[in-house]
């Protein structure tokens, strides 16, 4: 892990060191299931919104001054309001929103923009699919990007006929149950909502 953390740092001393980081972030795929630990180098609080050790290890290589204090650290589950029961599918756009959002602070300072599990939530979280593959398919790091910006473009140009029939011929891959609503919109429009 040590030699990993120190590959995805492209040998920056600063980040190496971890000096001036203050919260370090851990989107971890478990069992297909999502989810973040956040370790706050200033308190020392491990928080899981379990490889503990392993952070622990690596801290020691750089000789972080946090890294025998957080050895001993139990971590805590982050109790939130809008947890879900029912849903199953949307724990990557939870993790994402997480990351962008937590700040270290437990659920009475922190609010991360989504509402209890509801229909009200169903539709905040189709907005936030559609903002993070946005941002995603426009970033300046995905080597498709001036052929997605071509086919958008070209896509803005059709008419509402023009779109539907494209979707009722099955145009575009796994698209049941469309909305309508977003037609017109265009990206900058999604990313800001």
């Amino acid at each position: 892990m040590v030699s990993r953390i120190k590959d995805a740092m492209k040998e920056d001393k600063e980040l190496l060191t971890f000096e001036k980081v203050h919260l370090v972030f851990f989107p971890i795929n478990q069992k297909n299931h999502f989810y973040i630990i956040c370790i706050n180098l200033e308190e020392p609080v491990v928080d899981v919104v379990d490889n503990r050790n392993s952070v622990a290890k690596y801290l020691m290589s750089v000789n972080h001054k946090s890294a025998l204090i957080l050895e001993g650290v139990k971590p805590e589950r982050v109790n939130m309001n809008w947890c879900t029961r029912d849903n199953h599918v949307d724990c990557g756009v939870f993790c994402i929103q997480h990351m962008e959002t937590y700040m270290g602070d437990k659920t009475v300072n922190w609010t991360c923009g989504l509402p209890k599990e509801s229909k009200q939530q169903e539709s905040v979280l189709n907005d936030l699919r559609i903002k993070y593959l946005t941002k995603i398919l426009l970033s300046d790091s995905n080597t498709y990007r001036s052929r997605i910006i071509a086919q958008t473009t070209k896509f803005s140009k059709k008419t509402n006929e023009e779109i539907q029939e494209l979707l009722n011929k099955g145009w575009e891959k796994g698209k049941k149950g469309y909305s309508t609503s977003r037609i017109g919109k265009t990206s900058e429009q999604i990313l800001k909502q």
